[in-house]
Order: C-alpha cells, then sequence, then structure tokens
C-alpha cells in the first residue's frame, strides 16, 4: 500500500515561500492498495492536484474512486467542486461518510448550490448520464 499526503494545512489554504517544503493544501490523503485501488480521504483542496494525476494516469479507461469524507467542515471539502474526475464520464466515485448516503449528497450539493459554484452537483449528474 501507498498513502499520500495531497494537502495537511489547517482551515485555510495558504501559500508562500514557507510553505513550500510542507504545502499549504487543506486535508486530502490518498491511499492506493497493491492492486491499484483508490481510496481519497477527505476533499479539502490538495484533491485538485490529485485529481489531475488521477485524470493523467488513467489514459481512456474507466475510473473506480471511493472518497472517505470524515467530517463536512468547510477545509474537508473545498476541494470537490475543483476535483476533476468529478465532471468526467468515465469515473465512477462512491462517497462515505459518517452520515446517511442522502444526507451526504445533500451537503455535497449544498457546497455546489449556484451562489456558491456554477456547476451544481445536480447538472453534473445528468450530463455524465447523457
Amino acid at each position: 500500500m501507498e498513502l499520500e499526503f495531497w494537502g495537511v494545512r489547517g482551515s485555510a489554504p495558504v501559500s508562500g515561500r514557507r510553505q513550500v517544503k510542507f504545502g499549504g493544501h487543506t486535508p486530502c490523503a490518498s491511499l492506493k492498495s497493491s492492486s491499484g485501488g483508490l481510496l481519497i480521504v477527505d476533499a479539502g483542496t490538495g484533491i485538485m492536484r490529485l485529481g489531475e494525476r488521477v485524470m493523467a494516469g488513467s489514459g481512456k479507461t474507466a475510473i473506480e474512486l471511493n472518497v472517505l469524507l470524515t467530517h463536512f467542515h468547510l477545509d474537508h471539502i473545498i476541494g470537490l467542486p475543483f476535483f476533476a474526475p468529478l465532471y468526467s464520464s468515465r469515473a465512477a466515485i462512491v462517497f462515505h461518510s459518517p452520515v446517511d448516503p442522502k444526507e451526504t449528497e445533500k451537503y455535497l450539493a449544498g457546497l455546489q448550490m449556484g451562489r456558491y459554484f456554477p456547476v451544481s452537483l445536480e447538472k453534473r449528474r445528468r450530463e455524465k448520464k447523457s
């Protein structure tokens, strides 16, 4: 197994020379199994770079991802709207969290409401199906 951290900062992403060594992205980690399966833990701003790597490494094959959201504080989900696989018709993403799946969907849809983000989670779903 391979564990990689994509973001480890606290509540707000930061940038600058002082963050070069450890990075400035908010919480996100990935755990890759020896068989190639990928578990993503949290969706802070670090998930953006992870998404770029997933897309670049997948070629034209199907992408299967499991995302474990430990909780719904903004620093743990703020990168999700910028996660490239979320918009790929080749990607199947299953979200896991401590709450019921319908509640998880409600929380994530709220993050991508029109006043906060220009592409709703529901619109993304409709486009993937067509």
